[in-house]
């Protein structure tokens, strides 16, 4: 059974837990980045390292789970739509991947900041 990870704000920190049904459980250990996390996944997801106060999912600032700084490659054209939108044929087996600077990565259900100079240019 698959095992539920969320990071979080709680007074300006990023706090990792273990969701468990509509509540999480902070982890006590807290790891340095997901990369960190995933390659130690035992040690900071045992019992022993859940805090036994749990937190309501629904009160949760969630963040985004990629530590800063990351490298983000985004494959295009795997949707219908995605073709449509580069008006490709539906036909088209072509693929592209392009990379997004980090500053994109936003957490669940945080606004989507527009940078103004950029705005401006493509208004022009």
């Amino acid at each position: 059974m698959g095992q539920y990870i969320v990071k979080y704000q709680q007074e300006n920190q990023a706090i990792w837990a273990l969701k468990k049904g509509g509540q999480v459980a902070p982890l006590k250990k807290q790891p340095t980045s997901l990369g960190d996390l995933i390659t130690q996944r035992d040690q900071y997801l045992q019992a022993d390292n859940l805090a036994t106060d749990m937190l309501s999912f629904d009160n949760l600032t969630l963040l985004a789970p990629i530590s800063k700084p990351v490298k983000v490659v985004c494959q295009g054209l795997n949707y219908a739509e995605h073709r449509e939108e580069a008006a490709l044929q539906a036909t088209s087996k072509g693929n592209v991947m392009f990379g997004k600077d980090d500053s994109s990565i936003t957490g669940a259900n945080s606004p989507i900041v527009l940078n103004y100079y950029l705005n401006q240019n493509f208004k022009s």
